[in-house]
């Protein structure tokens, strides 16, 4: 399970930078609700992060936490967008996508999970399912 958490957890730091960097140059029509959007959801996925980190030390050890690593990891994860390309349909496209994959991967881990990761997985998992049904309302037409 060591190295499915820490997959997750490199996700989740991607996922909150993709979203604080649509939250930077989101645009348009909509401009005020998609910024709030963007703030609340990185922030939001930004405690995520914490709290899957805080559970990886506490299971495996501060010593398995290599931070530069997984900032180079995430770095090569967020590498493949680029939001300040983007108008903000293209944005929550992106992050529709993102989200699916963050699911995927927290069923993953949560397989392994102590009871109490178990729990804090479904916290995470329920924010992104309102994320998710957002980003779904925000695309239709």
């Amino acid at each position: 399970m060591e190295k499915q958490l820490l997959a997750l957890i490199i996700q989740t730091r991607a996922l909150q930078l993709f979203y604080h960097h649509c939250h930077n140059v989101v645009f348009g029509e909509q401009f005020h609700c998609d910024h709030i959007f963007f703030g609340e959801a990185y922030d939001n996925v930004e405690d995520n992060y914490d709290s899957l980190v805080e559970f990886f030390i506490s299971i495996f050890g501060i010593s398995k936490f290599d931070t530069v690593m997984v900032n180079n990891l995430v770095a090569e994860e967020v590498s493949e967008y680029s939001p300040e390309k983007m108008n903000a349909k293209k944005m929550y496209d992106a992050a529709l996508i993102l989200e699916k994959d963050f699911q995927n991967r927290i069923t993953i881990v949560e397989a392994k999970s102590t009871v109490g990761l178990k729990n804090a997985l479904g916290d995470i998992a329920q924010s992104s399912d309102v994320r998710i049904y957002k980003i779904k309302q925000r695309l239709k037409k």
